[in-house]
């Protein structure tokens, strides 16, 4: 089910569609906007369709498209009121208007809403901070705004790898990939000695705030903290 706000100096029929680009398949919607220039609430579902699945990756599936003005060539075949496969000429049937045909027309919306049911419930607008400390889950960016600037402590494993936790604010989604931006800018301290790192490691035996940094030879057992300059940063990335 889709809900939204919608207003527009033309009245009458709009079409829209949703559509599942994993199977090419679509089915299309109607709504009518009964006064101009008014805000109204609309509400249009879809039925549940039982044809194919969405792939599990970070690319795009499911879209919703809205019309504001159609061709024949969007028009001139049987709107789809059920799920089909994608046929152009069977989405904006019955589409009474046209925003292109006058500079002066207008079309605005707001609070539009995907949601599983049958009775549409308020816009969820949830505090920027819990939507950032979701965004977190899959990529964190730990950036130094000072030289020498602390960013994680360990200690040498073996001669040339330095294990490190890191200070995440969020657990994240999975065990991370890590990669440093303007590795010459970072260095690891250890009793005083200082040895460039070449190479950032994903984390360690799932456990998803180690890192793990590949230096010249140190001595193993050894505590060591890994510093950085303005210009680097650390990029911890567990997206799809």
């Amino acid at each position: 089910m889709c809900s939204f706000y919608v207003k527009s100096n033309l009245t009458g029929q709009f079409n829209m569609y949703l559509e599942d680009t994993d199977n090419s398949r679509a089915i299309a919607g109607t709504y009518s906007i009964s006064s101009a220039d008014t805000w109204e609430f609309k509400t249009v579902r879809f039925p549940a369709d039982t044809t194919g699945a969405f792939t599990n990756d970070n690319a795009m599936s499911l879209v919703l498209h809205f019309f504001l003005a159609a061709g024949t060539n969007f028009t001139s075949g049987t709107i789809a009121s059920a799920w089909q496969s994608k046929t152009l000429a069977n989405l904006a049937v019955g589409m009474s208007n046209n925003i292109l045909s006058s500079t002066s027309n207008d079309w605005a919306m707001a609070g539009v809403q995907l949601e599983v049911g049958q009775n549409p419930t308020e816009f969820e607008s949830e505090p920027f901070g819990v939507t950032f400390d979701k965004c977190e889950r899959y990529l964190q960016v730990f950036a130094q705004d000072n030289a020498n600037a602390h960013v994680a402590s360990g200690y040498y494993h073996s001669t040339t790898s330095l294990r490190c936790h890191m200070p995440f604010r969020q657990k994240m989604r999975a065990v991370p990939t890590g990669s440093i931006v303007n590795v010459g800018d970072f260095f690891v301290q250890d009793g005083g000695a200082t040895a460039a790192p070449s190479a950032i490691a994903t984390a360690n035996n799932n456990d998803t705030s180690m890192l793990t940094v590949t230096t010249s030879s140190r001595t193993a057992g050894n505590g060591g903290a890994l510093l950085s300059d303005e210009s680097s940063s650390i990029r911890m990335d567990a997206e799809l």
